[in-house]
C-alpha cells in the first residue's frame, strides 16, 4: 500500500489531489500549498474522549469542509513528528476513505518545489459518506479477541512502560506481553522525511522478534503515538499494524485488566534518542 507522496510527485499531479493542511491557522495563513484546505488538526473531531470520533460527526465535519469520500486526499503537517498526519490517516482509513496519502517531509520539504500561496480557496460543502473498514483501529473488544495472536507494541516512554510515570492514569505499567519501542524509533533522523528509515526500522523490529508478516496492535496513551508508530511500520512494509484506540487511558481504568510494573526482565525493548512524548 502506497502511503507517502514526495513533493516532486505532488508537483507532477497537483490537480489529482484534494490537499489538506493540518497545521495551525497561523502557519497556513503565512503560506501553504496552492489549493490546500486548512483543517487545523486541533479542530478536527478525531477523538471522542478516549474513543474514535463517531461516524456521523466525522462525515458531518468532512462534508462541511468540502471533502468528499471519493476524493484523493493528500495531507501534510509540519513533518517533524507526523502526529497529525498519522492520526488523520488512521481515522480516514477506518471510515473507508480509500485514497489517502501523506506528503513526505511535510510542508517544509515541499515549499521550494510546489506552488505556495496565501490565497484561500473557496469551500463548497459536500456529501461525505463514511463506511467503517476493518484493519486499522481496534476497540477494547477487538484487542481482547486478537491479543493472543498479535504482537502488542507499546509506543510510550520507558518510564510509562515501567510504571514510574503514571501519566495521569489511575493505574500504571504496561499490558502483559507487550513489546516496547519508544516513539523515537519511528520518527525520521534524516531531513525531508516523515518517518524513520524503513530499512533501519525493519532491522530494529526484527531484533525484537517482530516480523513484517506479524499482526501488530500498537498502543500508547490515547492512540496518537501509536498511530505514528503504526504508519512508520506500514511504510517499512509491516502491513498489519492496527491502533488500539483507547490504549492505556482506557485499559488502566478497567480494574479487571492486568498492568505490569517494572521491566519484568523484558528483553524485547528498544529505546532511542529522546523525542517529546508529551502527547497521547
Amino acid at each position: 500500500m502506497k502511503i507517502l507522496i514526495s513533493a516532486n510527485e505532488l508537483l507532477d499531479n497537483l490537480s489529482q489531489y484534494t490537499i489538506i493542511d493540518l497545521r495551525s491557522e497561523s502557519a497556513y495563513g503565512a503560506g501553504h500549498i496552492a489549493g490546500a484546505i486548512s483543517l487545523p488538526v486541533g479542530n478536527i473531531p478525531l477523538k471522542s474522549g478516549a474513543q474514535i470520533v463517531t461516524e456521523t460527526n466525522w462525515a458531518s465535519y468532512m462534508g462541511s469542509c468540502g471533502v468528499r469520500s471519493e476524493d484523493t486526499l493528500l495531507v501534510y503537517d509540519n513533518g517533524i513528528t507526523s502526529r497529525a498526519v498519522s492520526r488523520f490517516w488512521y481515522v480516514a482509513k477506518y471510515y473507508g476513505h480509500e485514497n489517502v496519502f501523506i506528503l513526505n517531509g511535510g510542508f517544509d520539504a515541499a515549499r521550494d518545489i510546489v506552488p505556495v500561496t496565501e490565497d484561500v480557496p473557496e469551500i463548497i460543502p459536500a456529501i461525505y459518506t463514511p463506511k467503517v473498514t476493518q484493519g486499522y483501529i481496534l476497540d477494547l473488544n477487538g484487542v481482547m479477541i486478537n491479543r493472543d495472536n498479535a504482537v502488542l507494541l507499546d509506543v510510550r516512554s520507558v518510564e510509562e512502560f515501567s510504571g514510574s510515570d503514571r501519566y495521569g492514569n489511575p493505574r500504571n505499567g504496561h499490558i502483559n506481553g507487550a513489546v516496547l519501542a519508544v516513539l523515537g524509533n519511528f520518527v525520521p533522523d534524516e531531513p525531508g522525511q516523515s518517518y524513520a528509515n524503513p530499512e533501519k526500522l525493519a532491522h530494529s523490529m526484527n531484533k525484537l522478534g517482530v516480523q513484517k508478516e506479524d499482526f501488530i496492535i500498537a498502543y500508547c496513551q490515547i492512540g496518537i503515538r501509536a498511530a505514528v508508530g503504526g504508519l512508520a511500520l506500514r511504510v517499512a512494509g509491516f502491513d498489519n499494524v492496527l491502533v488500539y484506540e483507547g490504549s492505556v487511558f482506557e485499559w488502566s481504568r478497567m480494574p479487571e485488566l492486568e498492568l505490569l510494573l517494572g521491566m519484568d526482565n523484558n528483553r524485547r525493548v528498544i529505546a532511542a534518542a529522546s523525542v517529546d512524548d508529551d502527547c497521547g
